[in-house]
């Protein structure tokens, strides 16, 4: 059968084939060393692979590392194995999480003539609020107050409008409820402490004002 390296003739004497020997031992080694070059291509490829740092790590024992979690006490056969695991997780604990939050909200009518300066009032909400969303208004007027407190009695007042002028401000004790029919005359309520079912609001009276305090609120806690 002919083949690439020496094709011998049978019925001639060797020394006269002799040179076709040598050509064929020399094709031979050309193919050893190409595919010798090419497995060291190779063996280099998969070292670079393997050994290439990523981030000071060494990037196929950062993958093995990250299939490990110490927290579960687990190795995963994958490392997507693990991420669909901790996406699952996510999603039931913010399923738990809304569960958790409570929320409420209340409508309080106040005569603004029995308030004075210095006057508290407890709101009752059912239970330990963390965040108090209060929208307020003079029954029957235009001036309002849009305002967020938290219960670790850091308020941000969104909006509040004098005469139809909108204001916006932050302090570290905003008021809650910010009502001014003009610029001398209004209510303020800042939240002073929070209790296990509500919080006290103590008032501020400038100048005079009269009506109705209408404060919607939303009390929201876990």
């Amino acid at each position: 059968m002919a083949n690439k390296y020496a094709n011998l003739v049978g019925t001639n004497k060797i020394k006269d084939e002799y040179s076709k020997i040598n050509t064929g031992f020399d094709k031979v080694e050309a193919d050893i060393n190409y595919a010798n070059s090419r497995i060291t291509a190779v063996d280099n490829r998969v070292d670079r692979i393997i050994t290439t740092p990523i981030d000071g790590r060494t990037a196929a024992q950062e993958v093995v590392d990250a299939r490990v979690s110490a927290v579960k006490s687990k190795t995963f056969a994958t490392l997507d194995a693990r991420f669909e695991e901790t996406e699952q997780d996510i999603a039931t604990h913010m399923v738990e999480y809304t569960n958790l939050i409570k929320k409420t909200t209340h409508r309080h009518m106040v005569d603004v003539s029995t308030i004075s300066t210095g006057n508290a009032s407890t709101f009752t909400v059912g239970f330990l609020p963390k965040k108090i969303t209060a929208l307020s208004s003079i029954a029957g007027g235009s001036s309002y107050s849009h305002s967020i407190q938290y219960a670790v009695e850091k308020g941000i007042l969104i909006s509040a409008y004098q005469n139809n002028v909108k204001n916006s401000a932050y302090d570290q004790y905003m008021s809650l409820v910010y009502v001014f029919t003009d610029a001398n005359n209004g209510i303020s309520g800042r939240i002073t402490s929070f209790t296990e079912d509500g919080f006290v609001v103590t008032w501020e009276k400038t100048g005079s004002i009269s009506g109705t305090l209408v404060i919607e609120m939303l009390a929201e806690g876990v």
